[in-house]
């Protein structure tokens, strides 16, 4: 319900991309992005999964997608706009607890290349391309633990603060 009254409120023609963490019964995450497309319907928009588990998560991101899609562009829209390309060579988790902390990793890689250069390139004539070049490089097992020490410490600034009648700080 929560994902369809968003969905109203957003308008994707303004909005490239959207990430959504898929979870799947068995606790595994993965990150599931749509890329907008021109807004025609030789373009629609693409669905890109990245999964740190190798492709646990195909299945789910597979449902997740054609549900989203339906929800975004009703029964005139086709199937071909929730079509999941799964990114090969995505990096990958050296145990079985890091899921959530790779989602966060590559949202937050992906956000920030989006912010600095627009995020994506053009495949054939236009159609969505989530550009994925760097995040093998940047999100690795060294990033993942200082990103996982720098939350931890966070949290504790918060809660010190909170515990003193200081409140959340920034």
């Amino acid at each position: 319900m929560f994902l369809s009254l968003f969905l109203h409120l957003v308008k994707l023609s303004i909005c490239p991309y959207l990430t959504y963490t898929v979870n799947t019964l068995n606790t595994n995450r993965s990150l599931l992005v749509y890329c907008a497309g021109d807004g025609s319907s030789a373009q629609p928009g693409k669905f890109f999964h990245l999964d740190s588990s190798g492709d646990r998560n195909e299945p789910a991101a597979q449902r997740t997608a054609a549900q989203f899609w339906r929800m975004v562009a009703g029964e005139e829209g086709g199937r071909e706009g929730g079509k999941v390309e799964a990114v090969r060579g995505c990096p990958q988790q050296e145990n079985g607890y890091d899921c959530g902390m790779y989602v966060l990793s590559m949202t937050k890689y992906l956000a920030h290349l989006y912010v600095t250069e627009g995020g994506k390139e053009g495949g054939k004539e236009g159609e969505p391309k989530l550009d994925t070049t760097g995040l093998v490089a940047r999100v690795t097992p060294d990033a993942i633990d200082e990103a996982r020490r720098r939350i931890r410490l966070k949290v504790q600034q918060l809660a010190a603060g909170a515990g003193a009648g200081g409140g959340a700080s920034r």
